[in-house]
């Protein structure tokens, strides 16, 4: 909620929302560019990851180790868009933020459509906002020459990392 009767906290508010925007559009960035240090930097000390349907990572360096797994075995090309991005700033420096996100990539010669959505959980840290706790829904992985009505849900990004 954005308050609208104090300047300061309108202020404060306006700010945190781009503050917590930035970290999305970041994180998008690092990992189409396959840049784990870029990735983790957006993670708080304490983190945690979920695949779902899937998999948790309950701390840093499990979380470090899944997306060095990714990386390792990502799509050659992948551009991944944010879309809807609705943010809530809470007490305390806290905010959460849900999306969806539509991708499209290569992988093994084959061109990928990817669609789910995320919904994070972010802290304010020194300078910037950190994911504290991030959730990835996947809704379908599938060539894109097959499409994706009607189709079973194909896990072929993850299939080496988990």
């Amino acid at each position: 909620m954005i308050p609208k009767d104090d300047d300061t906290a309108l202020l404060h508010a306006l700010a945190a929302r781009e503050g917590v925007r930035e970290t999305v559009h970041r994180y998008c960035w690092a990992v189409d560019k396959g840049e784990l240090a870029d990735v983790m930097a957006l993670f708080a000390p304490e983190c945690q990851l979920e695949l779902a349907p899937g998999k948790r990572y309950g701390d840093r360096a499990a979380v470090g180790r899944w997306y060095g797994a990714y990386m390792a075995n990502r799509m050659g090309m992948l551009r991944h868009l944010i879309h809807n991005l609705s943010i809530d700033v809470e007490e305390g420096d806290r905010a959460r933020a849900r999306s969806y996100f539509d991708a499209v990539g290569e992988l093994d010669g084959e061109s990928i459509f990817v669609a789910g959505y995320y919904d994070d959980k972010l802290v304010h840290g020194d300078n910037s906002w950190l994911f504290a706790d991030k959730i990835i829904s996947l809704d379908c992985i599938v060539p894109i020459s097959e499409g994706w009505a009607d189709k079973r849900f194909k896990r072929a990004i993850l299939r080496n990392v988990e």
